[in-house]
């Protein structure tokens, strides 16, 4: 049972990291220009992260209740996922979200907002 639960983390990590690879552009440009029009931040950059890193970010967010965070952790955990980190700054401090990709169409389909200072 360890080892599957092992084998199914690191066909995760896997598959994130390969799809984003090719979505790099397109996410980076999606991210960039939701940051320029929707919100008063200024755009920092996109990097793309590993699913044990994301997982961490969300589990150890203080910005997610428990719903969101379950709700996160399910969206990250689906196929063909490319998960990104974007950042963001504002006069303050900065802000930080997990951004998944469809790995297929390498479209946003979900920001997770789980960090600011």
């Amino acid at each position: 049972m360890k080892s599957l639960l092992l084998f199914a983390i690191v066909a995760l990590s896997f598959n994130s990291v390969f799809a984003a690879g090719k979505c790099d552009k397109q996410v980076l440009s999606a991210y960039k220009n939701y940051v320029k029009k929707n919100t008063s931040n200024e755009f920092d950059g996109v990097q793309a992260v590993s699913y044990e890193y994301a997982e961490q970010s969300i589990q150890e967010s203080q910005e997610l209740n428990k719903r969101q965070k379950a709700q996160a952790l399910k969206d990250i955990r689906k196929p063909d996922v490319a998960l990104y980190e974007g950042r963001s700054s504002y006069m303050s401090g900065t802000g930080l979200e997990i951004l998944v990709a469809n790995a297929k169409t390498c479209q946003i389909s979900k920001m997770i907002f789980w960090y600011a200072e």
